[in-house]
């Protein structure tokens, strides 16, 4: 056994779970990301679906706080990765995957696609993370 607790393993597979909810996405809506070009109305519905998605996974995750945990180190370290961006330094891997998948969400937002997007973009998805899982804590699930 290592000397890792159980605790951080899960918080581990959280976020590996968001990799992976968070790719299929960002491939959906990253070909008009790339070009700088609006999105489509397809992208904004697979957007939604994708916001949608967090907020079940908050709500459902609630009664664990690996949940919030995992979606704050997500998120928090998304909007910080990104910040080498204001500098010029490349980091397309970073847009890919915290920006992609909420490109769609340009076409209800007026905003250019550049790097203040992108934050605003981590903040509406942490926004609805933490409205799930604070109304999946108002649920009240025993366990």
């Amino acid at each position: 056994m290592s000397s890792q607790s159980p605790y951080e393993f899960k918080v581990r597979h959280v976020i590996l779970l968001f990799l992976a909810l968070s790719v299929p996405f960002s491939l959906l809506n990253f070909s008009a990301y790339l070009k700088g070009n609006m999105p489509s109305i397809s992208q904004a519905l697979y957007s939604t679906v994708f916001i949608l998605l967090w907020f079940g996974c908050a709500f459902f995750l609630s009664n664990k706080n690996v949940g919030i945990k995992a979606a704050s180190w997500f998120w928090g370290g998304g909007a910080l990765l990104l910040i080498p961006g204001y500098f010029g330094i490349f980091n397309l891997p970073v847009l890919f995957i915290f920006a992609g998948s909420l490109y769609g969400l340009r076409y209800f937002i007026g905003l250019p696609s550049d790097m203040n997007f992108a934050l605003i973009g981590i903040l509406i998805a942490y926004g609805v993370t933490l409205m799930g899982w604070l109304l999946g804590k108002l649920k009240g699930s025993p366990q």
